[in-house]
């Protein structure tokens, strides 16, 4: 195993503070023989029993007194080994002297060394002119006289590394260093770092991970740079407070904005996981200039403080389980400006790139969960993170109940819910909800094919209020649906190449009829049109939720055919094709409800495909519209993963019109290439280049290599995105905004690791992985 830990902390199953990884055979891999990091050979020793085993070339035993032991002498006791040229062990007090060429095995630590004494029961050991191999760690290390005592070992004027026996790249030295195994922890006084042999760092007291346990201590920081903050360097603390429990605290300094708090509290119970965190930055002088550049009449007294609070929750308890995930900002470019936290590689990190995110879910919820039904208690916020209001609604709260009946082939469900839906703009209807929807269905199935009719009942009841017209209301809305679902499969054998494969053709139709039955206008609290496809061409309705679920009378039909391996049956291509037939000719299912005639009899046409090959995998959609024959959208993604974590993506996007993304940061086209790629085994090279065509320029580049030798490796990368477009005082006059533009920005992100010792810079993983598709 090759472990990657970071300075005064080990990794915990909670908590990715440090890393584990297989060494596997992948040629980006160092391996400890590769890198000539096995200066002599470590058999695995076993524990046996108490005795004590001794064989030589010659022997001298005087009874009850003293055994000699000459040339190629061997003693063996219980889970330790014990070599030499010359070896004396006293039967009364199992005390022992060797010289020559001494090794000393056991299943935790080899050492080797010119003499040793100890006492095999006492399992102690002094050895002269040491060296050492830890196997539960890639360190080893010398000393000119090492103590050895159990699984604590003690260096007098030691040095210890990661590096190969030919290699000094770093190495710690000190007068006094102590490993114990015991508590998977090192420790030295008066330590220098040595890079080359060349002194770059003195450290009066330190301690270093030699396992997997968790230590209280200060990780290494976190460096970066950019633009709009300058230099960004974060010094975390780790505290192990209990098994179950454990915090950080970082102290975080950006050149031109000022100190970050920054902390992060988790626990565990036996009703699940928690994590409590926060970040506080007071007066942030940049953010304070940009609004002064923004706004002449700024009261100076506003508040320029900037924070950030998180909290996570996910629990289980028998059929119980609960859910709450909270996060909230002093302002919509906090992540933008300041990122996530900086200090850990927690879960929290790792959720998403808020960078880019619009808004920000705030949920909770408590679920009892049996068989055959369910029961959820739901609360629902959106913190919006674009200058405008977020035109989701709020849900406080919802009450839903589910089951299910089976009675032979039909399946029968129910679904109960009562919402509560608030908003903060005034112009928007506010009110309550009931739904209650019943299905009945059965599904007949060979291996031929299949057939599923279906019947559904839609009922919903709505009190509101509608502030716009200033009218409060109750109305009553009703769907009727009946569908008919069915398919068959054809199959066949055929050879290409002379390879053998399976070819199935499936040809699919599915019939819907829909009846929507409306009172007075119904209010549209959480109905969205979905972005059509070859997968909604099946769905009884084309919306989300139930405020609207539509009228229909029309036949879905679509053919996909497949191709196969025969021998172990892996898909290597598939392609379908479908649309949908109006028999009344007034549906129009695309989202681009202007460019296709109201009148029209068919669904734009709707293409997919894939392909799978040895280290390249296809993905491909396109929408063509039935009436002015004119793209609607499309998609086409070319993936290869190839030997030694080689990784090159390239990606096309076309969506004439889509509603759910702000004006501003939407693309009616763009490319998106990114690549992680070898030079050599020990160097890298990665980046992206995603450009907006219809807006003609670079929406974000990346650039860096990755150097990597036996015992170190170093990351730099340069990144340049576009900002989030930036508005005049959003908060105090938001009838007064004014749109900036979007602005580009720079950071630089290095990280020098240590491997087996320490981390400097840890905040780079999540960026390539969400900048490079496939990089794992």
């Amino acid at each position: 195993m090759r472990t990657i830990l970071l300075f005064y902390a080990i990794s915990i199953s909670a908590i990715a503070i440090g890393e584990v990884e297989s060494s596997g055979n992948s040629e980006s891999d160092f391996g400890l023989r590769q890198c000539s990091w096995m200066e002599f050979e470590t058999d695995q020793i076993y524990p046996d029993d108490n005795s004590i085993r001794a064989s030589a070339n010659s022997v001298l035993y005087i009874e009850d007194h003293s055994t000699t032991l000459v040339g190629d002498a061997k003693v063996s006791s219980a889970d330790q080994e014990l070599k030499a040229s010359f070896l004396t062990l006293d039967a009364a007090t199992k005390i022992y002297t060797a010289e020559g060429e001494v090794s000393l095995d056991r299943n935790d630590f080899s050492i080797i060394g010119e003499k040793i004494t100890g006492n095999l029961e006492q399992r102690t050991a002094d050895v002269e002119k040491a060296r050492f191999v830890l196997k539960d760690s890639i360190l080893r290390g010398s000393a000119k006289t090492l103590h050895q005592e159990g699984r604590k070992i003690r260096l007098d004027q030691g040095r210890v590394t990661s590096c190969g026996m030919r290699n000094k790249t770093w190495e710690l030295s000190s007068r006094s260093i102590t490993i114990d195994g015991d508590k998977s922890a090192g420790s030295a006084k008066n330590t220098l770092l040595k890079i080359k042999g060349v002194p770059i760092g003195y450290m009066p007291y330190i301690q270093f991970p030699i396992g997997e346990e968790r230590k209280s201590g200060f990780l290494w920081p976190a460096l970066g740079h950019n633009g709009n903050s300058g230099t960004d360097i974060a010094i975390p603390y780790y505290f192990n407070i209990s098994p179950s429990k454990d915090a950080t605290y970082s102290l975080r300094n950006i050149a031109k904005r000022g100190i970050i708090h920054e902390g992060e509290f988790r626990f565990m119970t036996h009703m699940g996981k928690n994590a409590v965190a926060a970040g506080y930055l007071p007066r942030d002088k940049e953010y304070k200039e940009f609004r002064n550049s923004k706004d002449d009449n700024l009261d100076a007294s506003r508040d320029n403080d900037r924070w950030l609070v998180h909290l996570n929750h996910r629990g289980r308890n028998g059929p119980w389980s609960s859910i709450l995930n909270y996060t909230n900002v002093s302002d919509i470019y906090y992540f933008e400006d300041l990122g996530d936290f900086s200090g850990s590689n927690s879960d929290f990190n790792q959720l998403q790139n808020r960078r880019d995110a619009s808004a920000l879910l705030q949920t909770g919820s408590i679920s009892y969960l049996k068989p055959s039904w369910r029961a959820n208690l739901e609360f629902r916020k959106f913190k919006s993170l674009e200058p405008t209001e977020p035109r989701q609604y709020e849900i406080l709260p919802r009450l839903t109940l589910n089951g299910h009946l089976t009675f032979g082939p039909l399946l029968t469900s129910a679904f109960i819910q009562a919402t509560e839906f608030d908003r903060r703009g005034d112009e928007e209807p506010k009110g309550r909800r009931f739904v209650f929807d019943a299905n009945a269905s059965a599904s007949f199935r060979k291996s031929w094919g299949f057939i599923s009719p279906a019947f559904r009942v839609t009922t919903r009841h709505y009190n509101y209020d509608d502030r716009n017209i200033s009218r409060e209301g109750s109305t009553k809305a009703q769907t009727y649906q009946v569908s008919l679902d069915s398919g068959l499969t054809f199959e066949r054998q055929v050879s290409f190449f002379g390879k053998d494969f399976y070819q199935t053709l499936e040809p699919r139709a599915y019939f819907l009829y829909s009846h929507e039955k409306e009172g007075a206008t119904v209010p549209i609290f959480d109905s969205i049109l979905l972005t059509p496809g070859i997968d909604q061409l099946f769905r009884n309705s084309p919306y989300s939720g139930f405020d609207k679920i539509g009228n229909a009378n029309q036949l879905s039909s679509a053919i996909k055919t497949t191709f196969m391996k025969r021998n172990n049956g892996k898909e290597l291509f598939s392609a379908s094709v479908g649309r949908v037939f109006y028999f009344d000719g007034n549906r129009p299912f695309s989202q681009q409800i202007f460019l296709e005639k109201i009148g029209s009899s068919r669904s734009p046409i709707f293409f997919t495909l894939t392909a799978s090959l040895n280290y390249l995998d296809i993905v491909g959609s396109y929408e063509r519209g039935s009436n002015q024959n004119k793209s609607n959208r499309g998609y086409l993604g070319f993936r290869y993963r190839g030997p030694a974590e080689s990784v090159f993506s390239f990606n096309y996007a076309m969506n004439a019109y889509n509603p759910h993304m702000s004006i501003f940061n939407y693309e009616e086209e763009e490319t998106d290439i990114g690549f992680s790629w070898p030079l050599t085994k020990k160097l890298r090279i990665m980046g992206r280049w995603n450009y907006g065509l219809s807006s003609d320029q670079t929406l974000e580049s990346l650039f860096g290599f990755r150097y990597e030798e036996c015992c170190w490796s170093v990351r730099l990368v340069h990144r340049k995105h576009l900002e989030k477009p930036r508005f005049q005082d959003e908060i105090s006059n938001p009838a007064s905004q004014l749109f900036f533009g979007r602005m580009a920005d720079t950071g630089i992100y290095f990280e020098f690791e240590l491997k087996g010792l320490a981390s400097l810079g840890n905040r780079m993983n999540n960026l390539l992985r969400h900048s490079i598709i496939g990089l794992r």
